[in-house]
């Protein structure tokens, strides 16, 4: 299978020379090469079944690989594992008519966040705004206290990305979406989202002044920003290789409803 892999990935380079010789763009939208991962079975949908299959076959190639693990190698089985962990989330959000499949149409909306993090995009001005609402005092800063009372300010927030990012009719279905999905992340339990919270305030306080400047979500924005794209670039070109190799499971096999 290993064989296999690596005569695609010649494959797959040398179908990228071409296209650049040839004047196209080289890289599907994201949303595009995420639906033809997924899309085992070629029935114009993707259910969760095809996702954990195309995963599943991604996490055995990469324990099949042998030699020794070097550190790229390790980033890419922690990123898989974190996929794993999320996918069924995102699938959920993602399924805009809530009928347990995604379309090419659903999957749009990778494309637009993906695009919404580019030079001129939406995220950034979206950022800023959730920073002000949250900056109760307006001194351009956030307290631990006004950083925890984001929970009270979930409805606000939550209209403020439907208008770019509109996963439901309303945005107060996708807030009761966002909502039950992280419950489900933090275990139901409100000491927990505490916890988490404090934790992610601690990561992104840089000068450990118990404060969260604008200058420092600025700088965690680009950074995760800036890695977010990557990967996705990542996902662009090594995409296609993964629906040439098609189906499913760790025996190889294609996966079916």
């Amino acid at each position: 299978r290993l064989l296999i892999l690596f005569h695609l990935l010649c494959c797959l380079l040398l179908n990228h020379v071409v296209q650049s010789q040839q004047g196209r763009p080289p890289l599907e939208d994201l949303g595009n090469v995420l639906f033809s991962v997924f899309d085992t079975s070629k029935d114009q949908k993707v259910s969760p079944r095809e996702v954990e299959g195309q995963l599943a076959t991604l996490e055995h190639l990469f324990s099949q690989g042998g030699g020794e693990v070097d550190d790229e190698m390790l980033e890419y089985m922690n990123l898989l594992q974190t996929v794993k962990a999320i996918s069924p989330h995102m699938f959920q959000l993602l399924d805009t008519n809530q009928d347990s499949f995604l379309t090419k149409k659903e999957l749009e909306f990778v494309t637009k966040f993906q695009k919404s993090f580019f030079k001129g995009g939406t995220m950034k001005p979206l950022v800023r705004e959730f920073f002000g609402i949250l900056d109760s005092d307006q001194n351009d800063e956030l307290s631990k206290e006004e950083w925890l009372a984001a929970k009270n300010a979930i409805s606000e927030i939550t209209a403020k990305f439907h208008e770019v990012f509109p996963l439901r009719e309303t945005a107060a279905e996708l807030e009761e979406t966002l909502t039950a999905l992280f419950w489900k992340v933090v275990d139901s339990n409100e000491e927990s989202l505490e916890h988490v919270a404090l934790e992610v305030f601690t990561t992104l306080d840089e000068d450990g002044d118990n404060l969260l400047q604008r200058k420092e979500i600025g700088k965690a924005y680009n950074e995760y920003g800036k890695k977010f794209l990557e990967i996705a670039k990542t996902i662009q070109t090594m995409g296609p290789m993964l629906a040439m190799l098609g189906g499913g499971g760790p025996d190889g096999t294609r996966t079916e409803l």
